[in-house]
């Protein structure tokens, strides 16, 4: 809970400090209008600063997830251990409004095994995390599943450390779509 009180607070000191260097700039650029700076210019200025101080309010979809977990597998496996469930359930019970969300769950797979295997390991993956989000209450029409077995690894698979992070499943939280 304490992250998203330090993320709030650096989002609002962010957005204080814009303020005022906003008005500081309207301040120098009215002086100028009133000296004789066309007016079309003027309004050049204050969008395009609107734009770069405000453009999450001008974009139709997020870059991404505001809330993400991993679940982390043993080779060849799909259990998710007691303390990775104790981890999701707290995950799911501090976000708040969670049901004002959309999820999607990621499985990964590292790359022993043949592409039949891991994809059909991916898929038992994303099930049991599944699984788990419906426990906590998730509604299944807010849930969709991403299987990419090996492919598209996003850590190294010719490590060992890379196979190990690539043994997971990611549960992703996103604004709802409007």
């Amino acid at each position: 809970m304490l992250q998203f009180w330090a993320f709030d607070f650096i989002i609002t000191i962010i957005f204080f400090i814009s303020l005022n260097n906003y008005r500081r700039l309207t301040k120098i650029y009215s002086e100028r209008l009133t000296k004789g700076k066309e007016q079309s210019d003027y309004m050049k200025f204050l969008l395009t600063l609107i734009l770069i101080i405000y453009p999450s309010s001008f974009c139709s979809a997020q870059d991404g997830p505001i809330f993400q977990i991993s679940i982390f597998y043993g080779g060849g496996n799909y259990i998710i251990s007691e303390n990775q469930k104790k981890s999701v359930e707290d995950f799911i019970n501090n976000i708040p409004n969670v049901n004002q969300y959309n999820i999607t769950i990621h499985s990964h797979t590292d790359n022993i095994g043949g592409v039949e295997f891991n994809d059909w390991l991916s898929k038992m993956r994303s099930q049991s995390a599944l699984e788990e989000l419906l426990i906590n209450n998730i509604k299944l029409e807010m849930i969709e599943i991403k299987d990419f077995g090996l492919h598209n690894p996003v850590y190294d698979n010719s490590t060992w450390e890379g196979k190990l992070k690539n043994r997971r499943v990611d549960i992703l939280v996103w604004p709802l779509a409007l």
